[in-house]
C-alpha cells in the first residue's frame, strides 16, 4: 500500500491550524484550489483622503488622540492641518483596495464573512453594492458620537490560539512584504504584542469597533503586497481596560465642547509634539511654538 503524498501546501495548511491559525489556513486553501470565479471585476477607489469632518469620532483617526486634540476636532474642525500622504503611500492605499476587494470576494465566497443586511447603523444606508448603499457592516456608539465601518464581521467555528469559536470582527490591511519578514515564526501571544507596539494605530482601531460594536474579538489580516504574499493574521481578543480608557477621552472631549473651553493642554510651547501637531492653527500652545 503505497504512502498518501503530502504537498507542500498540505503540510503548511497542517502547521498552521497546529499553531492556532483559524483564517489563514482557510484563505490558504480557498486560494490554493483556486475556487473564486474565472473572470471577476474588482474596484479600485480613493483611500486615505482626508475625512470631512461629520460630528463624530471614527475608529480608524480618533482613537490615540488626546482629549485636547479631540476637542479641536470636534470644536474647530475647519483650523485643522490635513495629512498628506506621499507619493508611496497613495500608490500603496489605493493599490491595496483592489487587493482588499479580492480577498473579501474570496472570503465571502468561502463563507467566513457574512454579508450586511438591512439599514447600516453607522451611515443610514440600505447595505448592497450599489453607489447608493453601504457594503460594510457599521457601527456606532451615539452617545460617544463614535462611529466606522468594518472590514467584516465572520463567523469562525475553530478554536485559535486566541480565537473562541463563533462571532468576530475582521480587519485587512495591505503593508510592505519587509514589515513582515520573521512574524510568523512566533506564536500568536508574540504576535498580538508585536500589533500592539508597532501597530497601535491599528489595535486601537479594532478595540474601539470592538467597544462600539458589542464583538468582544477580531482578525487583523496582513497581506504583503508582493512574492511571497505571504498573509499573516493576528487574532486580537478584546482589551476592556484599553477600550474603556478611549471612552472616557471622547466623553471628557465632549464635555469640554459643551462648555466651549479646551481640555488641559497635552504638550508644551515649542516641543516636538506642538510643532508637529495637526491643531497647531486653532491651538494656542501650538501657535505659540
Amino acid at each position: 500500500m503505497s504512502a498518501t503524498k503530502v504537498t507542500p501546501n498540505f503540510r503548511k495548511l497542517a502547521d498552521q491550524a497546529e499553531n492556532g491559525l483559524v483564517l489563514a489556513p482557510i484563505l490558504n486553501a480557498y486560494l490554493y484550489e483556486a475556487k473564486f470565479p474565472e473572470r471577476f471585476d474588482l474596484s479600485f477607489h480613493k483611500a486615505g483622503g482626508q475625512r470631512k469632518p461629520d460630528g463624530y469620532f471614527h475608529p480608524s483617526t480618533h482613537p490615540l488622540m488626546t482629549p485636547r486634540q479631540l476637542y479641536y476636532y470636534m470644536a474647530e474642525p475647519e483650523k485643522l492641518i490635513p495629512e498628506q500622504l506621499s507619493y508611496e503611500s497613495r500608490m500603496a492605499v489605493t493599490m491595496g483596495t483592489a487587493v482588499h476587494g479580492f480577498i473579501e470576494m474570496c472570503l465571502i465566497d468561502a463563507g467566513i464573512l457574512i454579508k450586511p443586511t438591512g439599514v447600516c447603523i453607522a451611515c443610514d444606508r440600505t447595505h448592497g453594492n450599489k453607489k447608493t448603499q453601504c457594503p460594510e457592516h457599521g457601527a456606532k456608539d451615539s452617545e460617544l458620537k463614535s462611529r466606522g465601518h468594518m472590514d467584516g464581521v465572520m463567523s469562525l467555528d475553530a478554536k485559535g490560539a486566541l480565537w473562541v469559536p463563533g462571532m468576530g470582527g475582521f480587519e485587512f490591511k495591505s503593508t510592505n512584504p519587509k514589515k513582515m519578514i520573521g512574524i510568523q515564526a512566533h506564536d500568536l501571544e508574540w504576535m498580538l504584542q508585536w500589533f500592539k507596539d508597532r501597530c497601535p494605530d491599528y489595535y486601537a482601531q479594532v478595540q474601539e469597533y470592538m467597544r462600539i460594536s458589542g464583538l468582544r474579538q477580531f482578525i487583523v489580516l496582513f497581506l504583503s503586497m508582493g512574492y511571497p504574499w505571504t498573509p499573516v493574521e493576528i487574532q486580537v481578543p478584546y482589551d476592556s481596560e484599553f477600550a474603556n480608557k478611549t471612552a472616557a477621552k471622547y466623553a471628557l472631549a465632549l464635555r469640554h465642547v459643551d462648555m466651549g473651553v479646551p481640555p488641559e493642554p497635552c504638550c508644551a510651547i515649542k516641543s516636538k509634539e506642538a510643532r508637529n501637531c495637526f491643531a497647531k492653527r486653532v491651538c494656542p500652545v501650538g501657535m505659540a511654538s
